[in-house]
Formats: structure tokens, C-alpha cells, sequence
């Protein structure tokens, strides 16, 4: 929906959709199609002063693996009890024929590891791992390493285990690989299955009680048996489902600020542990309440599911909001948002967008104060085409993110949140699915992206706008998007619609990348220079524009020093386009800052899609000392894609 100019004294806008820092990130496939050799440069001297441990890695597998969940072993017996160093003198990833050579030697870590149950011919062993990297799809890691006492005397080789004299890389299991905690290469010293320690990620987490929610986190047990957290009770205090365990915000609310270890019981010497943070106030009781309702329905049936307000007066009044809505889009199918009753003038000041599962919804009174929403009721109506067919019952939630403000812009920090939900019930008329719904085509990794799709009695017609045979191809029920079309296609978002001649298609949304170029938009802040009394003007410039899949909306923060600087004003540059909707700032000179919003209001035609001046800054010296002041970022703020 369009809206006006943006009011310009709002304190909240907006945490974005989308922050564009992410989409430079590979996603990576664990994969145990990996095949390991090894060298030691040749040497088949027993008494040296020195380990040479090379591994080559070849992934033989569709997807890239990620260089942080790989662990290279050697093993051996350290004779002594001296310190030892590692060196790495080269490590390199490379694509299929030696092509797109990566240097990643600054992320080679290794580690001098004792064994818990030795033997003969090993009781230690260097673990070499990786803090950054990946192996693309048919590419190859090359590692040299090194290891020493720091007294520089001999190790005795004689009777070490991964001790295979090679000039050339060779396969041997003397040496292993672990992939995410899992033995995929070689054989351990002991011959049998590796014992490994169970693990929890994320280990640590903070509780704020002025903002109070569950925490979780999920568990790798590594063959282990999970017995539960240390001194708390299992569905009052926390819960489990599956592999992921949530400590309840009740619990948490309930502890003294300050940090709390909490052990994950597994039976093991090394029980990982998770560690609390709490702090905070708890706050008063009156706020705002959100709630989002509950519907009910078969497959094929349309529902609508209210968002309602409620408690607006105790909160002196809602003047801007924004915040997230998530649903299962395997399940449910967002079709349209429109506006409540209590929203006064929506096609200015309300807006919304449905993307990937998530639902943003945006608010600001435009007229700072004559158009505030001043009563309960519904705030607006999702509607939902139903598309699972199992008798289960899905959630509509609050998303983490977002801000509300009250009459006077000023945050309203107690807001109290309702999850809703569709009941699905059983009979209907089926509708296909597919799986996944959303994926990422990275051009410094070509990959065929494959989709599956259930039919659920209709037939599949093809892909809308592609040829089968040749930008895709189809066997039983897998779709195989080719990289040889995925590569033709700008960087940026594409939505493909898989054609079932049904009215509510399912759409894959795929998202081009190259991490190889770097996908990171740039904004840059102009200089100037003048004397007291003129006036200057500073440019705020933006590049790689296109690289980052255009920019559909941003919120950010400039500083200056409002005792040399007197800020008078802030006009869009050429890159903006219908400004007066989509564009707004304000200057705070007071606090020495400029905000910035923009938003595309139509959700795709008024995109920033090209490199230049984003706005200008005019400024009046009001300095009389000769120095430099800065015009800076401040903290805050997020940008969107298109």
C-alpha cells in the first residue's frame, strides 16, 4: 500500500525485513562423500625433530562443505612431555580442475590433543580444523602442516600410528576426518567407534526480564542419552521436543540477575553446559496486549486469522509499529493483509508485505497525532488459503524483532504477545507443496538446486516461464533446476511457480548470490571543508547496489558534532526514486543526529537498483577552531533488500 512521506520525528523505525550483511553466506551441505589422502613430504626418518602431516581433501559430493565443521587427525605417541608448536605453511581450497584458487591458511587452527585411552602406537593426536572456508562441490583442500618441540629434540616415529612415509598424496585410514562430530574418513587407533562428547549449541544465552521469553537451545548427543538438565524439572522448568530443549522465560523470571551455569546431563565426564545471563526489571504488569487469533479449516479452505490491540489508552495511544508475523508456509498460504477498523487512513499509514513465511507489518501516524490509534479492537485480518492436509494444528507467532511507539514517538517497552493458530481439519481438496520453498544459488559454487513436490492428486505441468529439458529437469517427484540456467540469471530474488493448474500454485523463491565477489552494500559518507559561517554540503553515496539484489528499505543514523556543526538540511539524491512517498528524514539537533528511512511502498517498482548519491547533507560551520570533526554512523539501523 502506498504511503506518504514518512513522519520524520519517529524514535522506533524500523528493524528491517532483511539485513543485508547476511547474504554473502554460503549455505553449506554436511556431507560425508569425502575423500581424504596424505603425505608426510616423503621422509621415512624415524628420529626427527619434526611431524610433517599434509592432508588433501576432495569433496566428491553435490553441495559445499563448510571448512568450520571439518576436523583432520593424526595420531601418534609424543614420547615426552615437552610443549610442542604447530605451523601451517599452506592451505588452499580449489574448485573442480584446479579452478578459483582460495587461499584460507589465517583460518588453519591445530591442536595438540591427549587421548583419553591410549595404546601403543598413539596417546596424542593433532587435530587440525578451520575457522572460515568451504570446499566447493567436486573441489579439493590441500593442507601442509607441521609440529615441533619447542626444545626442537626428536620424536620417535617408529611406532606411531598415522607414521605412512608418501612423497604423493595417498589414501590411508591411518589418518581421520570428523564432519560435524561424525567419523568420515579413516580409522581411529582404538578400531572401534569413536566416543565423542555430546554438545549444545548456542551454550550460552541472556535473559532480560523487561523483555522476558523462553530460551533454547539444540543438542548433538553423538550417540549419547540425554538425561535431563542438573536441578531442574522436565516440562515445568524446561522442555524437550526432539533435539531442541527450551527453558522456560517462568523459570528464568524467577532467578536473581547475574549468571547461572546450567549442566545438560548426558552421564559423561564432559557434560556440556549452558550459561544464563539474567538481567533486568521485570515490568509493570499494564501495557500493551497483541494478540493474533485462531482460525479453522480443510485443505483448500480460505480462513482469516484477526491481529488485535488491546489496552491501547493505558499506553497513552499507538503512533508507529512494526513487527513480524511467521507462519508454516508448507502448511498455510498468506494470500492478503488488509487493515483493521482501528486503523484511521491505512492506504497512507499502513503497510505490510508477505515474504518467505513472514509477514511485516509497518505503522506510522503520518500526521504526527491526528491519526493515532486510540482504541482496542482489530488491527488487521490475514487471510490463509490451507494447504496441509494432516489434522494438525499449525502456529501463527510473533517473530523476534520489531518496535512499538506511543502518541508522543516515545517507545512503549511493555508489550505483551498472544501467538495464534489454524486448526487444519481432516477431508479437503488437496493442494501440491513443494520442498523447499525457498533456496539460494551461489554463482562462485554452481550447484542444480532441487526441489521435491508432493502433488496431492494434481499433476505437475511444469515450471511457468521455463523450458523442461533445458533449464530443468524432472524424475518422479524431484524437480532439478539446472546451474546451467541459474547461471544466466541476475543477482537479486526470482520467484519460480510451479504449475499444478491449481488456483494457489506453490512458488519456489530463489535467491542468486556470488560470496565469490562479495555481496556487501556499500554506503559511504561524503567530506567537506570550510571556514565558519559557510555552508557545506556532505553526500551520502551508496555502491554495489546491484550485487546486493537492490535495496527495498533502510533505516540508519548519522552523528555530527552539533557544537561545529549546525545541520539545516537533507534533500534525496538521484538514486531515490519518488521521494516524496518513499523517503524521509529527520534532524535532531539537540542530540547531533540525522535519521534516514526509505521505503518502497510498492514493494518492487521504486527499488534503489543503482550505485550514486542516496542523499545530501547540508551543513553550516559553526566551529572556529582549525580542526576535523567527523560525520559518522551511529549504531542501529538495518537495510533490506528488494
Amino acid at each position: 500500500m502506498r504511503m506518504r512521506k514518512k513522519a520524520t520525528s519517529i524514535l522506533l523505525v524500523l528493524s528491517m525485513l532483511v539485513t543485508l550483511f547476511a547474504s554473502g553466506i554460503t549455505a553449506f551441505a554436511a556431507t560425508s562423500s569425502l575423500d581424504v589422502k596424505f603425505s608426510n613430504n616423503g621422509s621415512s626418518q624415524t628420529a626427527a625433530n619434526t611431524i610433517n602431516a599434509n592432508f588433501q581433501v576432495t569433496n566428491n559430493g553435490s553441495s559445499a562443505v563448510n571448512l568450520a565443521d571439518l576436523k583432520l587427525r593424526y595420531y601418534y605417541t609424543k614420547d615426552k612431555d615437552t610443549a610442542q608448536n604447530f605451523y601451517c605453511d599452506h592451505a588452499a581450497t580449489m574448485g573442480p580442475n584446479s579452478s578459483n584458487y582460495t587461499a584460507v591458511t589465517s583460518s588453519v587452527k591445530g591442536a595438540f590433543v591427549n587421548m583419553s585411552s591410549p595404546i601403543s602406537t598413539a596417546d596424542t593426536y593433532i587435530e587440525v580444523s578451520f575457522t572460515s572456508g568451504s570446499i566447493p562441490a567436486g573441489g579439493t583442500l590441500v593442507v601442509q602442516t607441521r609440529s615441533a618441540r619447542t626444545d626442537w629434540s626428536n620424536y620417535d616415529m617408529s611406532n606411531d600410528y598415522s607414521f605412512v612415509p608418501s612423497s604423493t598424496y595417498a589414501s590411508t585410514d591411518k589418518v581421520t576426518a570428523f564432519l560435524s562430530g561424525s567419523l568420515v574418513s579413516g580409522k581411529e587407533p582404538n578400531g572401534g567407534t569413536q566416543v565423542i562428547d555430546p554438545t549444545i549449541a548456542p551454550t550460552s544465552g541472556t535473559f532480560d526480564k523487561a523483555a522476558p521469553a523462553d530460551l533454547s537451545t539444540t543438542l548433538t548427543a553423538n550417540g549419547n542419552t540425554f538425561a535431563g538438565i542438573k536441578d531442574l524439572t522436565k516440562g515445568t522448568d524446561y522442555t524437550v521436543s526432539g533435539d531442541k530443549v527450551t527453558i522456560s522465560k517462568n523459570y528464568l523470571s524467577k532467578l536473581a540477575n547475574g549468571t547461572y551455569k546450567l549442566t545438560f546431563d548426558f552421564g559423561v565426564t564432559n557434560n556440556p553446559v549452558y550459561t544464563v545471563t539474567v538481567k533486568g526489571e521485570q515490568q509493570p504488569t499494564d501495557g500493551l496486549s497483541v494478540t493474533i487469533g485462531t482460525a479453522s479449516g480443510k485443505a483448500g479452505d480460505t480462513v482469516t486469522v484477526p491481529v488485535t490491540f488491546k489496552d491501547v489508552a493505558k499506553v497513552g495511544k499507538v503512533g508507529t509499529f512494526n513487527f513480524y508475523v511467521g507462519y508454516d508456509a508448507a502448511l498455510l498460504k498468506a494470500e492478503s493483509v488488509t487493515a483493521g477498523d482501528i486503523i484511521v487512513n491505512p492506504a497512507v499509514n499502513f503497510s505490510t508485505q508477505i515474504k518467505n513465511g513472514t509477514i511485516s507489518f509497518v505503522f506510522l501516524d503520518n500526521t504526527i497525532g491526528d491519526e493515532l490509534i486510540s482504541s482496542d479492537g482489530v488491527l488487521a485480518n490475514i487471510k490463509f488459503t490451507i494447504l496441509g492436509t494432516a489434522k494438525t494444528t499449525t502456529a501463527v507467532k510473533f517473530n523476534e524483532g520489531g518496535a512499538f511507539g506511543d502518541g508522543n514517538m516515545s517507545k512503549i517497552s511493555n508489550v505483551k504477545f498472544t501467538d495464534g493458530s489454524v486448526a487444519i481439519t481432516d477431508g479437503g481438496t488437496a493442494l501440491p507443496v513443494i520442498s523447499p520453498a525457498t533456496a539460494t544459488y551461489d554463482q562462485a559454487a554452481p550447484a542444480d538446486v532441487k526441489v521435491t513436490y508432493t502433488a496431492n492428486g494434481n499433476t505437475f505441468k511444469g515450471i511457468t516461464g521455463l523450458t523442461s529439458g533445458t533449464d530443468y529437469t524432472v524424475s518422479g517427484t524431484t524437480v532439478t533446476i539446472l546451474k546451467s540456467y541459474l547461471a544466466k540469471q541476475a543477482l537479486g530474488t526470482k520467484s519460480l511457480t510451479f504449475d499444478f493448474g491449481v488456483a494457489a500454485n506453490p512458488v519456489l523463491t530463489l535467491k542468486i548470490i556470488n560470496s565469490g565477489s562479495g555481496n556487501a552494500l556499500s554506503v559511504k559518507i561524503g567530506t567537506a571543508a570550510g571556514k565558519t559561517g559557510e555552508t557545506v554540503t556532505l553526500p551520502i553515496t551508496m555502491a554495489d547496489v546491484a550485487k546486493a539484489g537492490n535495496v527495498g528499505t533502510f533505516n540508519f543514523y548519522v552523528g555530527y558534532d552539533s557544537a561545529l556543526l549546525k545541520a539545516t538540511k537533507v534533500e534525496a539524491g538521484d538514486i531515490v526514486k519518488n521521494a516524496a512517498v518513499n523517503f524521509s528524514t529527520k534532524i535532531d539537533a539537540t542530540k547531533g543526529t540525522i535519521s534516514f528511512v526509505f521505503l518502497d511502498n510498492t514493494i518492487g517498482d521504486e527499488l534503489i537498483t543503482e550505485d550514486g548519491i542516496l542523499a545530501n547533507i547540508t551543513f553550516e560551520i559553526t566551529g572556529t577552531q582549525k580542526v576535523t570533526t567527523p560525520v559518522k554512523f551511529n549504531e542501529g539501523g538495518a537495510f533490506g533488500d528488494g
